[in-house]
């Protein structure tokens, strides 16, 4: 018996540390993300200050610092999504438009990178009642890493399939690409706050997407392989 407790508490005090150093690890990887966000917008801001001061202010140096104080804001409201709970306003929504908003929205990245969407609905018509605004979010990050999974990927057909289906009282919808992959570790850790395999980026994209889920009721799946590529699946309840 004796033992048997010994051996809980050394189980329950490695469990600990191990959170302790996953935290730390997200903590230091966190420092230095933000650090590199934020340090470009700011050398350019400074830049076009140096210029105006030079020579005045010009309508292009006045739409770099806009365009790059933007971006010092959006890096602020991504990390704040993160930090601070997530409200939810449901409503009757028709999921196939929110989907096809998104795929709109998503529409310029794709071709930048060469990137052909395609969407099918499978018949599906019905509403779901979610928080259109949040599920938009989520969807439309899953999407863009799904294009960007394309970088450095030479391939002839470059594609992201989108599909709905209901599944009893469930509705997936499913977001599948044929670029990069991810290894085995990276899939473990695609989760994790602050985890990125991207050169740039703070890795909030899936974290965030994971809390909007958790906070619709729903879920969130992930399946890929190095090389292959990757499915994400968001699944609803409905009805």
């Amino acid at each position: 018996y004796c033992l048997d407790r010994k051996l809980k508490e050394r189980e329950l005090i490695l469990g600990k540390e191990e959170e302790k150093a996953k935290y730390f690890r997200e903590l230091a990887g966190f420092s230095s993300q933000v650090a590199h966000e934020i340090k470009n917008p700011l050398n350019s801001i400074s830049m076009a200050i140096q210029l105006a001061k030079q020579k005045g202010l010009s309508e292009d140096l006045l739409k770099i610092i806009e365009c790059e104080a933007n971006r010092l804001n959006s890096i602020v409201q991504r990390f704040s999504s993160v930090s601070k709970g997530i409200e939810t306003h449901l409503e009757e929504v028709d999921l196939t438009k929110v989907v096809s908003d998104v795929i709109t929205d998503a529409k310029g990245l794709a071709t930048a990178y060469g990137v052909k969407i395609e969407f099918n609905a499978n018949g599906f018509s019905q509403k779901v009642k979610t928080d259109p605004l949040l599920l938009k979010q989520a969807l439309f990050n899953i999407i863009k890493n799904a294009i960007e999974a394309f970088e450095g990927v030479f391939r002839e057909e470059k594609g992201v399939k989108v599909n709905l289906k209901k599944e009893k009282r469930k509705v997936i919808i499913s977001i599948e690409d044929n670029g990069s992959g991810m290894t085995d570790e990276e899939v473990k850790r695609a989760f994790d706050l602050f985890y990125s395999t991207k050169s740039q980026g703070m890795g909030l994209g899936l974290s965030v997407v994971r809390r909007i889920m958790d906070a619709l009721g729903g879920e969130v799946r992930l399946v890929s392989k190095k090389g292959e590529g990757t499915k994400v699946e968001l699944i609803l309840t409905h009805g």
